[in-house]
């Protein structure tokens, strides 16, 4: 028995000796084979830089970091960087894969990331970007679970803007950090979502209706995945000085989308609203006198698609507000 486990031993110790060598000696061709196929299945332009491949310092976890990936677009969004992200890690348990199970990801992480989303005038997005296959493909669309196990994905120093033509919509948020957790392999599950934007913008319509908000969310949602149906349990939302909170959900059991929301505000303080008045909270809002009580709270009801929007509505109410 002491020999067998001692030759494994050696044996897996030299396997591993192998790939790492092999990652080093053929390092800069993997890497141009792989933008090259990778390119050939794009309708865009995809580069990247380093490629470092782990074994020991992760053990037992398979660690990739990609640094520097950049997907840029063609054509009539030759000017647009769809994505760039400073660094890109991936850790993976390695015997999740050697014993053929489902596979067992601990954690993705998106470090610097700054994506675009563009839609024109006409509907075209640029993050369509993948090439149609001409092979027709026999799918089972029986229900399936995934055999996929995701622990964590996280973003850290994150830049996202969405840029809608087509209704005259362009958000911002600038230093996004965001954590999600949840079990993936279940047909329901509880996912847990942190996230702080240190500045949040949104036009719509040429209105400029909110300038550099800082914004936090907090949120337990069930998912139901055979369903697409997501409900909020736990949650908190804050804009500025403004605390809301959210109950319903939001289902995609076909391409429409079905939503049934309803949102308050818990605190009943006139500065809450007040805060979100950029020149006002760009100054020191905790030295202003203010006095009044707020109500606020809002619903939103019906299918959203290409053609229909849901009912939706807004109650504000202040009174005996007044702000020095």
């Amino acid at each position: 028995m002491k020999k067998v486990l001692k030759w494994t031993a050696i044996v897996f110790g030299i396997l591993i000796i192998i790939i790492v060598s092999i990652s080093f000696l053929f390092k800069n061709k993997i890497i141009e084979f792989s933008k090259a196929e990778a390119n050939k299945q794009l309708n865009a332009r995809l580069n990247f830089g380093e490629i470092d491949v782990s074994f020991i310092s992760s053990f037992p976890d398979f660690k990739l970091s990609i640094s520097n990936l950049c997907i840029s677009g063609i054509n009539d969004f030759e000017k647009d960087t769809l994505a760039f992200i400073g660094k890109t890690e991936l850790n993976l348990d390695l015997m999740s894969v050697i014993k053929g199970e489902k596979y067992k990801i601990n954690r993705i992480s998106l470090v610097d990331p700054a994506i675009y989303a563009h839609v024109l005038k006409d509907g075209k997005a640029n993050w369509d970007i993948t090439k149609p296959s001409a092979d027709t493909i026999a799918t089972d669309t029986s229900a399936s679970k995934f055999n996929l196990s995701l622990k964590s994905f996280d973003i850290s120093n994150g830049r996202i803007r969405y840029n809608d033509e087509s209704m005259s919509l362009d958000t911002k948020l600038d230093q996004l950090n965001f954590k999600l957790a949840g079990d993936f392999t279940q047909d329901n599950f509880i996912m847990d979502i942190e996230a702080t934007i240190e500045k949040y913008n949104l036009f719509y319509g040429g209105v400029h209706y909110m300038a550099n908000v800082k914004s936090s969310v907090k949120v337990k949602m069930n998912m139901n995945m055979p369903q697409f149906k997501f409900t909020f349990q736990e949650n908190e939302m804050k804009l500025n000085e403004l605390s809301l909170a959210a109950t319903g959900y939001v289902a995609m059991p076909t391409d429409d989308i079905e939503m049934d929301l309803k949102f308050s505000c818990p605190n009943t303080e006139f500065k809450s609203i007040l805060s979100l008045i950029p020149v006002v909270y760009s100054g020191s809002i905790s030295k202003i006198q203010t006095k009044g009580k707020l109500a606020l709270n809002g619903f939103a009801k019906g299918i959203y698609n290409d053609s229909l929007l849901p009912a939706f509505g807004c109650h504000l109410e202040v009174a005996d507000g007044m702000f020095k």
